[in-house]
């Protein structure tokens, strides 16, 4: 991803990125045909992150992103197609890494109701 954002150049967050799958699986399959055709165009089109590729047996398939804030995340890609599982890899690779904070806070007001306060039990 070569874009830029209103404060600079882009920096991916995203620093490594593990795949781990079983050979004989049939769970693993769609990460297997992932794996065949659509992990080479994923590295070349990102040199940024390092992939890595681990066949462990009786296990079931996972990706998980290690970021550069320091933080991992483990994602289960069992049972998922090649097409699934390359959304899953593209959504890592644009995530920032960083804990989901809530957006927005309660109106708070200088000036008392003109109403009066609130009382449940009227």
């Amino acid at each position: 991803m070569a874009s830029t954002n209103a404060f600079g150049r882009y920096v991916c967050q995203l620093r490594k990125l593990r795949i781990t799958y079983c050979r004989g699986n049939p769970s693993s399959q769609g990460t297997r045909e992932f794996i065949d055709k659509a992990l080479g165009e994923f590295v070349k089109a990102n040199p940024q992150v390092v992939v890595e590729v681990a066949p462990v047996p009786s296990r079931q398939p996972k990706l998980t992103g290690f970021f550069l804030n320091g933080r991992s995340k483990v994602v289960p890609i069992e049972n998922r197609n090649a097409s699934e599982v390359e959304s899953f890899v593209t959504r890592l690779r644009n995530e920032s890494g960083g804990k989901v904070k809530k957006i927005g806070n309660w109106t708070r007001s200088n000036t008392p109701s003109i109403q009066g306060d609130w009382q449940g039990f009227l």
